[in-house]
């Protein structure tokens, strides 16, 4: 035993040392064990959900083909558009890896492909800016768009179809027109058109801009997410 009121010897404080460190690498290792372990329970479940809303637009679809009736159609059609939505967002969560992101601008570019527009109607025209928003986000959002794409569609107006998507310091901002005075000016269902804009907007904390042109559009500005 070293004299009192002297120092303990070096090799004590290095074994200490190790000791520490070796605790502190056991430590991590765990925690990348339970995070790996999570993550691949995370896979299995958005995967399962992948799956399951595939067999949802396979009903749904076998449901229509079977319908003539026009309303009830075009009813059916409203609902399965908005489930290829949630779909996207599920496609594009294993596409780019992240589970708990979506590249927005590449999800905005896939929906508006799929999304046909009238007969005679204009052309396409897209600035899309690169974009990732955190899950949470990316449901209400792309509801959004497809939503908006869906009532600039009845738009008569020949000019072009505008999806534009921005990147500021701290937030983005999508913009889509032109949409018919109509569908902003009637306040119908809950679960259509506008109100249901309105409502998906604040639970992306997202603000909502109206701009009455002409030609009227959509403006949704909202926060950028960290980085996952």
């Amino acid at each position: 035993m070293p004299p009192a009121g002297t120092n303990p010897p070096k090799h004590d404080e290095a074994a200490a040392l190790r000791e520490a460190l070796a605790a502190e690498q056991r430590m991590v290792a765990e925690l990348r064990a339970q995070l790996a372990a999570q993550e691949q329970s995370f896979r299995k479940l958005s995967h399962r959900l992948k799956n399951n809303l595939q067999l949802v637009i396979s009903i749904v679809s076998l449901r229509l083909s079977a319908l003539h009736d026009p309303a009830s159609r075009h009813e059916l059609e409203d609902m399965l558009a908005k489930i290829h939505a949630l779909a996207l967002v599920q496609k594009k969560l294993h596409d780019g890896g992240r589970l708990l992101a979506v590249e927005f601008d590449g999800f905005l570019g896939e929906l508006t492909a799929a999304l046909e527009r009238p007969a005679g109607a204009g052309r396409v025209a897209l600035d899309i800016a690169p974009v990732t928003v955190g899950i949470e986000r990316a449901v209400p959002l792309g509801l959004i768009a497809n939503e908006l794409i869906a009532l600039a569609g009845q738009s008569a107006d020949q000019a072009p179809l505008t999806v534009r998507l921005a990147r500021h310091d701290t937030r983005a901002t999508l913009t889509i027109g032109p949409l018919p005075a109509a569908a902003l000016e009637a306040q119908g269902r809950p679960d259509l058109g506008m109100p249901l804009v309105r409502a998906l907007a604040r639970q992306a904390q997202a603000e909502l801009t109206i701009e009455l042109g002409p030609p009227a559009s959509a403006i949704v500005s909202f926060p950028l997410d960290p980085p996952p």
